[in-house]
């Protein structure tokens, strides 16, 4: 459907080539995020505005949008606690271009293959051992044991040590917290673009070296696919194909 596309939030996110293809011959404008005028959608003039709503006024375009008649359809798939919950909003863009069959068959295919994956390993005794996140000033961002990035680690046969805690956002702990659980954890994800290296780590803050996972480099960060612009493929090719 990429042919039905007129705008994007901002060009420099998006990291599919076809359409920064279609970015780079002028087909697809920018129109701006959060808190941007509607003068750049009122020139496209839209059959349908696709916006995510927060329920945060700050972020929140849509009633900006309706005021002046623009057409809008909510998306929510931040919400998801799940890979696949996450992914299935793809039947709900569907639905707008008369392509349910097409989405159902699509997404099966990935739930298939999802769930045979997780299968795999869903009876292992051993687990690697898993934290997340980084620090962010004085308290470290851990994923909430509730939400879609723990059920994510479940399904992929590891063992999240804050699994069930907390709810589906990040929680907010100190380093000390964090160390005295996870200080001989096997893995670390630290799901953030600015670490590239685990000299990048270090640099940012030395008592991260107190990790046996980055002492032993077992550190994964989910920046294998950005564009030269600095848009990150794990949240769009990523969110749809989970498995």
């Amino acid at each position: 459907l990429l042919a039905r596309l007129v705008a994007v939030e901002e060009h420099d996110l998006v990291t599919n080539a076809a359409t920064r293809a279609a970015i780079e011959t002028g087909k697809v404008a920018e129109v701006g995020g959060a808190g941007a005028n509607v003068e750049p959608l009122l020139e496209v003039n839209p059959d349908l505005i696709f916006t995510v709503s927060t329920g945060n006024p700050v972020y929140d375009n849509h009633p900006k949008l309706q005021e002046v008649g623009l057409p809008v359809a909510l998306v929510a798939d931040y919400l998801e606690v799940s890979p696949l919950g996450r992914a299935e909003w793809l039947k709900y863009i569907a639905l707008f271009f008369n392509q349910e069959a097409a989405a159902t068959e699509q997404f099966s295919q990935v739930a298939e293959r999802y769930y045979a994956l997780a299968a795999q390993v869903s009876a292992v005794d051993e687990r690697p051992t898993v934290y997340t996140g980084i620090l962010r000033g004085d308290s470290w961002s851990m994923a909430g044991g509730q939400g879609y990035l723990a059920r994510f680690l479940a399904d992929a046969g590891a063992d999240y040590l804050w699994a069930g805690e907390g709810g589906t956002a990040s929680m907010p702990l100190s380093f000390e917290t964090v160390y005295e659980r996870a200080a001989e954890a096997d893995f670390w994800l630290p799901n953030t673009t600015t670490f590239h290296s685990i000299s990048d780590v270090l640099a940012q803050n030395e008592r991260y070296g107190d990790f046996a996972a980055v002492q032993n480099g077992q550190v994964y960060n989910n920046t294998g696919s950005l564009s030269e612009f600095g848009g990150n493929d794990y949240w769009q090719t990523g969110i749809a194909n989970p498995d």
